[in-house]
């Protein structure tokens, strides 16, 4: 409105998919695929204003009853185009689902959002995070220095095709 960027959100009844994890472990391929579709959309249409949401977890993201996905929480969200809300090097965010460049604090894009939609999808695939450590931090670490093991090797009857764009996001 009259060149200033705001975000509305609608109430939505439904579970966030943190919820839905807790309850289910894993959900199958498809309807992992479903989910992450709704939310890549989302993020494509943040994306598309130049808005990266730089806190997105499974908390975050929200499925009503009729199976609509919605991202959630744009709190921390910041604009490209704009100076910036937060400090150069200031390290904003869910550690557990933290791109590697947040944790430096370095200049984040949409792929930072995409690694993060890479590690959700491997968690709603597998009912495991990718980078098993003792601690947020060290998980943390363990994101900047390894490769994770593909989801297709944690969980035999993930198709290799989507496992490959699950390793491609991280």
């Amino acid at each position: 409105a009259d060149g200033v960027k705001f975000i509305t959100m609608e109430y939505v009844v439904g579970r966030d998919l943190h919820s839905l994890l807790t309850d289910s472990g894993k959900f199958s391929p498809e309807e992992a695929m479903e989910i992450m579709r709704q939310v890549c959309a989302g993020l494509a249409a943040a994306h598309a204003e130049c808005v990266i949401h730089r806190d997105l977890k499974p908390g975050n993201i929200m499925r009503d009853a009729q199976g609509r996905v919605v991202v959630m929480d744009f709190g921390l969200a910041r604009s490209l185009e704009s100076s910036g809300m937060t400090q150069t090097g200031a390290m904003l965010g869910t550690l557990e689902y933290m791109s590697p460049e947040q944790a430096h604090g370095s200049t984040v894009d949409a792929r930072s959002d995409l690694f993060t939609v890479g590690l959700i999808f491997y968690e709603l695939l597998t009912g495991k995070m990718p980078y098993k450590a003792d601690s947020a931090l060290a998980s943390l670490l363990k994101r900047a220095q390894e490769r994770a093991t593909p989801a297709s090797a944690v969980a035999p009857t993930i198709p290799r095709s989507i496992s490959e764009v699950v390793s491609r996001c991280l």
